[in-house]
Order: C-alpha cells, then sequence, then structure tokens
C-alpha cells in the first residue's frame, strides 16, 4: 500500500501578488548580467590573451617588462571598473523608471503586458532557479492561468472562469521560456477571417478541442528554469487540488506539452505514480509535441562547447558565462524527468548521461508528435537539426527500461519547433488520438 502524502497547497504557492518592484528587479538583472554577459567576459579573454603574451616577454626584458604589466595592469582594471559601474547605473535607472509611473498604486509592472510576460518567460528559462532562490520578484509561480491573470485552484475561482464545465480536460503546458500565451501562435482575438488567406482566422488547440470534443482548455504557466522534475512534482501537487476542487466530477484528462512541458507531464505522471495521486487514475492521454525525450542537440553543443572553452584560459570566460545557464536547461541535455537523473551530478560533465529509462504508466496513452525543418524528410537540414531544437529521434522515441515503443508516434514534415503549438496537422493527430474512444463507440452502434 502507497504511503498517503500531505500535500503542499500549490494555490498557496502562486497566489501571492507578484511585489511592484519588478522594474527595479530587472534593472538589477540588467546590470548584473552586462557584467557578465560582456563586461566580465571581456575581461577575461584580455586577461587570458594579456597573461600569456606577458609570460612569454618578461622573462627577456626584466624589470622593465614587469614595469609595463604593471601599468597595463593598473589601466585596463580602472577601465572594467569603469565599466561595471556604468553597467551598474544603467540597471539601476531601468529599475528607477518604476518608481517614476504613478503613486504606490500605480507602480509599473513588466507583468501587465504580453511583452513584459515573454520577457519575463525568457529569463526565467535563462536563470529562473537563481530567481526563485533568491525571491526576486521577477520569478514565476506555477499556476493554471486565464487570459493576463492566475486562476486559483478553488472551486468559486474555476466555476466562475468556467461556468459550463465539462467533466473533460486538456491541459496545456508550455515550453522552455514560453508562457502559456504561446499556444495562441498564429491566432487573432477578434477577427472571424485571416486578413492573408481571407480563410478562417487560426483558431488555437484548446478552443477547437472544446467545439469538437467537449474537452474543457486549461493552461498552466510555470518557471522553466526549475528542474524539470521540480516542476513536475508542482504540477502533480497542482492536478491533485484540480481534480479535487474541479466543478463538476473529472472523467477524463489529456495532458499536451509542448517541448519541456511534454517532460515536466511526464515527470508529474510518475510522480504520482510513485506517490499514489489520486488524479492520475483520470488521465489517459499524455502528449508530447517536440519535446526532447533523449535531449536537445543544441544543449548537448553547449555543454560540449563550455567543455572546450574551459581548456582554453583566453577563452575560459566564455564557457563561464555558459554555465550560468538555468538548471531547467541543462535537463534538456538528455531530457531528464527524475531527481536522481542529476541530484549529486557535476552539471557541466561532458555529455554523461544519467537518465533512468521510465516506462510508460500503465492505463495511459503515449503519444509524441515530432516536427521537420525542411519540406522533404530526407533533407540534411532536417536530418541535422530536426525541427531546430529537436531531433526527430529524440521527440519520438523515450528510452524505456523495458526497451518497447514508449507510445504511439507521429512526424510533420515542414512543421518547426514553434510552429508546433499550433500546426493543422498536429491538431489533426490530436482530435484522432482524444476522440478515438468515441470514433469506437460510433463504430460499434453502426
Amino acid at each position: 500500500m502507497r504511503e498517503k502524502v500531505t500535500i503542499p497547497s500549490v494555490t498557496a504557492l502562486s497566489s501571492a501578488v507578484m511585489p511592484d518592484r519588478e522594474l527595479k528587479a530587472l534593472g538589477g538583472l540588467a546590470g548584473e548580467y552586462a557584467d557578465k554577459a560582456l563586461i566580465s567576459t571581456v575581461a577575461g579573454v584580455h586577461t587570458g590573451v594579456t597573461g600569456r603574451v606577458f609570460s612569454l616577454v618578461t622573462p627577456a626584458t626584466g624589470p622593465t617588462g614587469q614595469i609595463v604589466r604593471f601599468a597595463h595592469d593598473s589601466i585596463t582594471n580602472g577601465m572594467y571598473a569603469a565599466l561595471r559601474l556604468g553597467g551598474n547605473g544603467v540597471g539601476a535607472a531601468i529599475g528607477a523608471v518604476g518608481d517614476l509611473v504613478g503613486g504606490e498604486e500605480e507602480r509599473m509592472s513588466i507583468s501587465e503586458s504580453r511583452f513584459g510576460r515573454g520577457v519575463q518567460a525568457a529569463i526565467n528559462g535563462l536563470i529562473g532557479d537563481r530567481l526563485e532562490d533568491e525571491r526576486n520578484p521577477l520569478a514565476v509561480s506555477m499556476a493554471l492561468r486565464k487570459p493576463g491573470r492566475d486562476l486559483p485552484a478553488t472551486r468559486e475561482s474555476l466555476l466562475e472562469a468556467f461556468p459550463q464545465p465539462t467533466g473533460k480536460l486538456a491541459i496545456f503546458l508550455h515550453g522552455l521560456c514560453e508562457t502559456e500565451e504561446g499556444w495562441w501562435l498564429g491566432t487573432r482575438s477578434d477577427p472571424d477571417r485571416d486578413p492573408v488567406t481571407d480563410g478562417p482566422a487560426p483558431r488555437t488547440y484548446g478552443a477547437r478541442l472544446k467545439d469538437d470534443l467537449d474537452f474543457t482548455p486549461l493552461y498552466l504557466r510555470y518557471n522553466t528554469g526549475l528542474h524539470v522534475s521540480e516542476n513536475g512534482r508542482r504540477f502533480s501537487w497542482l492536478l491533485e487540488e484540480l481534480v479535487r476542487e474541479w466543478p463538476v466530477d473529472v472523467t477524463e484528462v489529456a495532458l499536451i506539452g509542448h517541448s519541456m512541458g511534454g517532460l515536466v507531464a511526464r515527470s508529474a505522471c510518475h510522480e504520482a505514480d510513485e506517490a499514489g495521486r489520486s488524479w492520475l487514475g483520470r488521465v489517459d492521454h499524455v502528449i508530447c509535441l517536440a519535446t526532447p525525450n533523449t535531449g536537445s542537440w543544441l544543449e548537448q553543443l553547449v555543454n560540449v562547447g563550455g567543455w572546450a572553452l574551459r581548456k582554453v584560459p583566453e577563452v575560459r570566460p566564455f564557457a563561464e558565462f555558459l554555465e550560468l545557464r538555468s538548471a531547467g536547461i541543462r535537463d534538456l541535455r538528455f531530457g531528464y524527468l527524475n531527481d536522481q537523473d542529476w541530484m549529486d551530478r557535476d552539471p557541466h560533465e561532458r555529455l554523461r548521461n544519467h537518465a533512468l529509462p521510465q516506462d510508460p504508466i500503465s492505463g495511459i496513452a503515449y503519444h509524441f508528435v515530432s516536427g521537420g525543418l525542411t519540406k522533404h524528410e530526407g533533407h540534411p537540414v532536417a536530418t541535422v537539426f530536426g525541427d531546430v531544437l529537436v531531433r526527430r529521434a529524440s521527440a519520438t522515441s523515450p528510452v524505456t527500461a523495458s526497451g518497447e515503443p514508449a507510445g504511439d508516434a507521429r512526424h510533420v514534415q515542414g512543421a518547426s519547433h514553434i510552429r508546433m503549438l499550433n500546426h493543422p496537422e498536429v491538431y489533426d493527430h490530436l482530435r484522432q488520438w482524444l476522440g478515438a474512444p468515441a470514433a469506437a463507440e460510433t463504430e460499434s452502434v453502426a
């Protein structure tokens, strides 16, 4: 018998109001990373190059060479110190803008605009683990979302947001550096027709599943800089609350994840299976779109590049800058799902895969969709780069302990990584998978 675990309230974690000092926090990051990304990197390369030169010439020039080196180092250190001061000044100026806009109740918040939310999501993807550790106001808290606001997982809030809820839930999980608004790719909020094609305006997967199969669409936002396993754990807690508080009995749940979102969905299912969460019994489908199940070639390349750069003093600062990337990004190297995959490991070791094989959860149908950058499948670009970030084999073939295929796999040629968020052929697959039980019943009746 599985041990019952007390689940922390994710609603409590995510309902705290974001501080009105987001611009100050953004200014601080701007100043700091202007230093780390540019000034310190350039200074480090400069020091590496001049150090090698002086080590060769000083023995031959004696005291004169030492004087020249001392003068050089004094001047350059002063110059870089001045540049850092200037960078911090720019950051402080950005932060001060928030104080100049309105009074105490009218402070500017970057999360109030779609562009600002996109900036915040990108920052969280890059360094979100650090933002959370430091309790930075820019850190994203996991939450279900309605357009522009969090949606608490309480019966009252859910019923207000969905006056006519159904028992079938389609929950969408975005990818790295994205927000839930990515699922609106290519859509227009008000016109009925596309101004380019003069055809019907594109619609989201969620809206179409609602009309076609009676699913209620829900959208998750989360900090993509955290470990996948941490987000999977929090998502599992949130789903336990959601199923308990949903206004009607939940009969069917489909988890649909784009890129990293597919890993988070899979991780949550494994966490729920180990902990005995009740929500898992409602899940019929897990669908992964362009998900790096066995890793992203780009993160693997950065890992090797950082390792190589560290070997040469002149360019070692570039390696140090690359190593600032978040735990979430590093998890994409081999598609880590569990704490055991990364815990007590050197995050920068060269191409060492510690991912534990995971069999699908019994009773859940898994589906995987890969994309190809070019129109022709055999094109070298599509073979090497896949959909830009994920190759076909990684998107469709998770490693299982049994060695058996993890689920159904489809491929959409000519669809880039981002285009998978809203593509007509991808939707055809979604509808076929999620409508399969109803279709089978119809055929049996006929």
